[in-house]
């Protein structure tokens, strides 16, 4: 059976991960091109399986959160933070 991205997603989801980069799906399928791949990403988000925060920043939705289609950003900030290799203080009371 061929490999696709939404099956890679959800594979991702399973190990525990809650987020991706666009950087990685192009690296776990290097004989698609960036079009392809795009379009099939913006499937999966118009699916609500997963929301793109940030230009080339993925979050997967979990199944809890898909009728509201995005998680809460406590979720995915420290992920999102590293990849913009910004530096963040998070505050909690």
């Amino acid at each position: 059976m061929k490999e696709t991205v939404k099956n890679w997603v959800e594979d991702l989801q399973k190990e525990g991960k809650i987020s991706f980069f666009l950087t990685e799906v192009t690296e776990h399928f290097p004989l698609q091109s960036q079009a392809t791949l795009k379009k099939w990403l913006t499937r999966l988000a118009s699916k609500g399986k997963i929301c793109s925060v940030w230009k080339g920043f993925y979050v997967i939705i979990p199944i809890e959160y898909q009728t509201k289609g995005i998680v809460p950003d406590v979720f995915y900030i420290d992920q999102l933070m590293k990849f913009l290799g910004r530096d963040y203080l998070c505050v909690t009371s």
